[in-house]
């Protein structure tokens, strides 16, 4: 599995815990930045995703306060068009790493910072 370290506009790195909210086919992921500004991102046609608390299994290269896009991964793989009901063109595979808070997955086709 490949992974790109992507820099989306934001960072993950010393922020509050995310809050999560989930929607039909969106997510929408809030927390504080390490300045304490606000930080709202949200996830356009998400079919799944997944939080897990645990920082000890990252990839090689995979930042553990940062944002990465994972290509040819198991998750991305599960959902490729055709699939599965809720699979569409052009799914990434972004992860999140919130330092000791957890890492967060997401397949989606779009990330949005908001204002």
């Amino acid at each position: 599995m490949r992974l790109e370290i992507i820099k989306p506009g934001f960072s993950t790195a010393d922020t509050s815990y995310p809050e999560l909210a989930s929607a039909a086919g969106a997510l929408t992921v809030q927390f504080r930045s390490s300045s304490g500004a606000p930080v709202r991102v949200k996830f356009q046609d998400v079919p799944t995703f997944s939080w897990e608390e645990n920082d000890d299994l990252l990839l090689p290269g995979e930042p553990w306060d940062g944002v990465c896009e994972l290509f040819d991964s198991p998750l991305l793989m599960a959902y490729s068009l055709g699939l599965t009901l809720h699979s569409v063109a052009g799914l990434r595979h972004i992860r999140l790493n919130f330092n000791a808070w957890g890492r967060l997955d997401v397949l989606c086709t779009n990330i949005v910072v908001a204002a």
